[in-house]
């Protein structure tokens, strides 16, 4: 990635451009409570990567700032709300203050204290969020997944560490169907399936969910699906940089989960999942480079759906909001 940087080369020029406009300073002098604190978890992120890839202590210094705010802040709590969503808020957050403070542990200019108040707020601050399992849709489990991961590497902590794998091999199967589960897809308590009228390797719990207006059309159309793959994948990945294999442990339903996807988001049909064959999602986000990059680049497999769905859309125009965060520039090794 550096050397795509260096050389201007698109699209990562491109995504390092827009990556540098959110790595600015934050202005708060504590941490904003709930969801306010998505800016700050975007900035510590992007000032995080931009000092990885450029040996600029500048944006070193703000990133850990950010962090150094939060470590030291009496406010820093995601609270209880009876639908659950304090969960999944301290998931979207954990899941980039996480890679942030990870990145900046081979700064040599954060201080040993520094470093371990952090620790110290993650643990005080995150786990009792995402120690809690939500029984919402699947999406909210798998993003706290994500986060509990995330965090536990920075933490250095196995018990946290094993309870995100255990979390995450009792999800994904109810979350993303195979032919080879039966004729009624798994099920966890409070996350039920929106009624799909056709079973097929890959679809999602949430593929057919209604409401929003995702597609113009008042319809989900894989929004969250594509949030929720986004989260499984990342924990992949980063199970597979601690050598748990993820990856492959769970191939044919990702693989699966990202060909179908693919193939709904390009053609704009739910291929015949849903009661009506609604237009899939407008909404689409920067959710397929990491899985390609393994599955491709890495295992060598041919992922013909998703390619096209990278060249036509992701590459093209694609959002990286919450938990889902500038793949392109971060996993993007050519197609």
């Amino acid at each position: 990635m550096k050397m795509q940087i260096k050389a201007n080369n698109p699209p990562w020029a491109g995504k390092f451009a827009s990556l540098k406009n959110i790595a600015t300073a934050s202005k708060n002098t504590t941490a904003p409570v709930g969801e306010a604190g998505k800016d700050d978890a975007r900035k510590a992120l992007a000032n995080a990567l931009v000092w990885y890839y450029t040996d600029d202590t500048a944006y070193a210094d703000k990133a850990i700032n950010i962090l150094n705010v939060w470590a030291k802040s009496p406010t820093v709590s995601f609270g209880s709300d009876p639908n659950g969503q304090n969960l999944l808020v301290a998931g979207w957050i954990g899941s980039l203050m996480g890679p942030a403070a990870e990145i900046m542990r081979g700064y040599m200019g954060w201080m040993p204290d520094d470093m371990a108040a952090t620790q110290a707020m993650f643990k005080k601050s995150f786990y009792p969020s995402l120690n809690k399992a939500s029984t919402w849709n699947g999406n909210v489990d798998l993003t706290q997944i994500d986060a509990m991961l995330a965090i536990a590497v920075f933490n250095e902590d196995k018990a946290l560490f094993d309870a995100a794998i255990t979390r995450f091999e009792t999800r994904l199967p109810a979350y993303i169907y195979l032919t080879t589960d039966g004729g009624t897809p798994t099920t966890l308590p409070g996350a039920g399936w929106f009624s799909p009228t056709k079973l097929m390797d890959g679809l999602t719990q949430e593929t057919c969910r209604t409401g929003g207006n995702y597609n113009n059309k008042g319809t989900d159309g894989g929004h969250h699906a594509q949030y929720a793959l986004a989260a499984a994948v990342n924990a992949a990945e980063v199970a597979w940089n601690q050598g748990v294999d993820l990856y492959g442990d769970h191939q044919n339903r990702l693989v699966s989960a990202l060909e179908l996807l693919s193939l709904q988001l390009t053609s704009g049909t739910l291929q015949g999942a849903c009661t009506v064959d609604v237009a899939a999602s407008n909404d689409i986000y920067n959710t397929f480079e990491m899985g390609y990059n393994h599955y491709h680049n890495r295992k060598m497999q041919d992922l013909t759906n998703t390619k096209t769905m990278l060249e036509t859309k992701v590459r093209v125009s694609s959002k990286s909001d919450w938990n889902i965060f500038f793949e392109t520039l971060t996993h993007q090794k050519g197609l």
